[in-house]
């Protein structure tokens, strides 16, 4: 077969694999056979193996390797029990190997050809490519259509069309409704023109047109002229035909146009009579066309008008020529048409001897041909058997299948029956675990709420044992005696808030860090009283840190200020300093208090009030966070070997109100 008309009808078979990341606009054939060989995956080398023989000579050692390891891939990949989607694809493969049998063999074996391209339906349908399914469905009509079976091969292209539309694929639809008109148009049934119409659609955009859109176009508005010369209407066949080489001239295709020359020639001879203009035709074929085919058609059609015109000599000779080149071709209806025309000529011109000598011949070549056409229609007759058996096996299947449905609907019920009792057991199993585990839960929600409420009294009476209260209270009254009144109003405004803030903050869960900010200052404020102002304080929160947005359980960091105060500055008379610092480090929120007192001393009364205020703050820390371990680290400062005071820290877990 042809290069050029090969690739033409594998066109519209595209191979699903992920070789569409190998385009063959990017890669030569030398580079597809490098994938082939180096590449891991065999989807990939199937890819590639595709556009390969698509673009190699159908024929010779090459190709047959190359075809043939195309299934092996597939057959060896099926093996290995792939996901289904690889699946989808080996079938793919092995589909479009049965098409490249079936195009190998149509010229020779018609019945084989139709085989191969039935076994590739089955795989395209095991594989769920519609698109393959499709083009394989026009194929096989093609093939029909061959051999004169038109009924069966118009009902490929309509299943073929009608998948088609399903996939919206204008150029497939254009395809399949080309071959209806066709089937259609060789008997001149007016069926054919809406079809012809139909695949025109497809082209009717000429800027988006490849240069093969382009040829296919050229062909179908010529099949379109000579539908109307068969209904012999002249005017439409000629209007058709000026459109087709309009539109092959812009693909530059010498055997295109060579083809078309001699079907407008036809047209030119047979509608209009004029002659001169059908000769002028042909020769323009003759100057262009390179194959043997196309210059038998050209020269034949040339000899029979020579013929008309009664210019013998040139009308003998070149249908002399026409005969040498059908040989080659295998042209058996333009030999005997040639030898036909011959024997009108000598027997015009009286050359008896010759026309007998060519009658001879005609007979043969008309015997031949009509036992091609014999064997067409016993061909025929096998297939249609051949189909019509593969129909009911098809049906027999079919019921087979609806028994087996019943019987699996039937085993389904039971199962479905013994399911919904199981389900029910689980239901109600469910439901009683749920009703312990709701008791259960709302148990222990109470015992740790209690567990919480004695925590958070704790702290209170931490915060507001009666010492503290009444050394505070005893220091303004301290400074009223002493005259120092609005010293003394400025403290008692900060204990009244400090207390007023403590049994409000015992209730709550969460405060904002600005307001334990507030809380811990007036708490030093009032301490920094009570010690006679022996201490200075800082109290911050570093600036990347917005305290009305960040909210933490309350009264946690007092216990380790007042042990800051309390044991840390003991012994100090004057210059003590009491820094507190809240601070960020890895999206966690640290407390840190620091004093410059005389650091940890092995005293049980000091390190009794220390561990009573980490027990309580752990506890309470894993109430809130829901966290197994909290780490409280106390330690003296030390500068040369020196204790320089005691730092606390440890981390708060925290809500971002935003």
């Amino acid at each position: 077969m042809h290069y050029s008309v090969r690739l033409l009808l594998l066109s519209l078979f595209i191979l699903l694999l992920p070789v569409g990341k190998i385009s063959a606009q990017n890669y030569n054939v030398d580079s597809l056979k490098q994938i082939v060989a180096s590449a891991k995956h065999d989807t990939i080398k199937l890819g590639a193996i595709s556009y390969i023989l698509i673009n190699i000579p159908g024929e010779g050692k090459e190709y047959n390797y190359y075809r043939d390891k195309f299934k092996s891939i597939a057959n060896i990949g099926l093996k290995s029990n792939p996901d289904p989607e690889t699946k989808k694809q080996y079938f793919s493969a092995l589909g479009m190997y049965n098409v490249y049998k079936s195009y190998e063999t149509m010229q020779t074996d018609i019945v084989t050809s139709i085989k191969y391209i039935d076994k590739s339906i089955e795989y395209f349908t095991k594989a769920d490519d519609k698109r393959n399914l499709s083009s394989a469905y026009v194929g096989v009509g093609t093939l029909y259509y061959k051999i004169g079976n038109r009924e069966k091969a118009i009902s490929n292209f309509f299943k073929g069309l009608k998948q088609f539309e399903l996939l919206k694929d204008n150029e497939g639809i254009a395809y399949a409704s080309q071959n209806i008109a066709n089937a259609y148009g060789s008997e001149s049934s007016s069926k054919a023109v809406p079809y012809f119409f139909k695949a025109l659609e497809y082209y009717k955009d000429e800027s988006v047109l490849s240069l093969q859109d382009k040829a296919q176009k050229a062909y179908l508005l010529a099949s379109l002229g000579d539908y109307y010369i068969n209904a012999k209407d002249c005017g439409n066949a000629n209007l058709y035909f000026e459109k087709s080489l309009a539109v092959a001239k812009q693909v530059e295709d010498g055997n295109l146009l060579s083809e078309l020359y001699c079907r407008q020639g036809k047209a030119e001879e047979r509608c209009n009579k004029n002659y001169a203009k059908a000769l002028g035709l042909y020769d323009q074929a003759l100057k262009i066309g390179t194959l043997d085919e196309n210059r038998a058609r050209a020269l034949l059609n040339k000899g029979h008008v020579q013929l008309l015109q009664k210019s013998y000599k040139e009308a003998e000779k070149n249908l002399n020529e026409a005969l040498v080149l059908e040989r080659k071709v295998g042209y058996l209806n333009a030999r005997k048409d040639a030898l036909g025309y011959l024997y009108d000529l000598y027997k015009q011109t009286g050359n008896y001897k010759k026309a007998v000598d060519i009658i001879d011949r005609y007979n043969r070549a008309k015997d031949s041909l009509d036992e091609e056409k014999s064997h067409d229609a016993l061909t025929k007759q096998q297939l249609t058997y051949d189909y019509e058996k593969r129909e009911l096996q098809s049906k027999l299947a079919q019921e087979r299948r609806l028994s087996e449905i019943k019987l699996e609907n039937e085993r389904q019920n039971t199962r479905k029956d013994i399911m919904i009792a199981v389900i029910a057991m689980i239901v109600v199993i469910l439901i009683i675990s749920l009703v312990y585990l709701y008791k259960y839960f709302k148990q222990k929600n109470i015992i740790t709420a209690n567990k919480n409420n004695e925590l958070r009294q704790k702290l209170l009476l931490t915060q507001m044992n009666p010492h503290f209260i009444f050394n505070s209270v005893d220091n303004i009254q301290s400074l009223i005696y002493a005259d120092k009144n609005d010293e003394a109003v400025n403290y008692l405004t900060k204990f009244s808030k400090l207390t007023r803030q403590i049994l409000e903050h015992s209730t709550e869960d969460y405060i904002t860090l600005d307001e334990e900010l507030s809380m811990t200052k007036n708490y030093l404020a009032i301490q920094q009283l009570l010690y006679n102002n022996n201490f200075t304080y800082t109290v911050d929160a570093d600036d990347d840190i917005d305290a009305e947005f960040i909210l933490l359980p309350p009264m946690l960091t007092q216990p380790f200020i007042e042990n800051a105060v309390k044991h840390g500055l003991k012994n100090t008379q004057e210059g003590g300093k009491i820094n507190v610092r809240f601070y960020m480090h890895n999206d966690s929120l640290f407390f840190e208090v620091t004093d410059n007192g005389t650091g940890i001393i092995a005293k049980e009364d000091d390190n009794k009030h220390r561990s009573l205020a980490t027990q309580i703050v752990t506890e309470r820390l894993k109430g809130n966070a829901n966290r197994k371990t909290i780490d409280i680290e106390i330690s003296n400062i030390v500068d040369n070997e020196k204790v320089q005071g005691v730092i606390t820290r440890f981390e708060i877990p925290y809500i971002k109100d935003i």
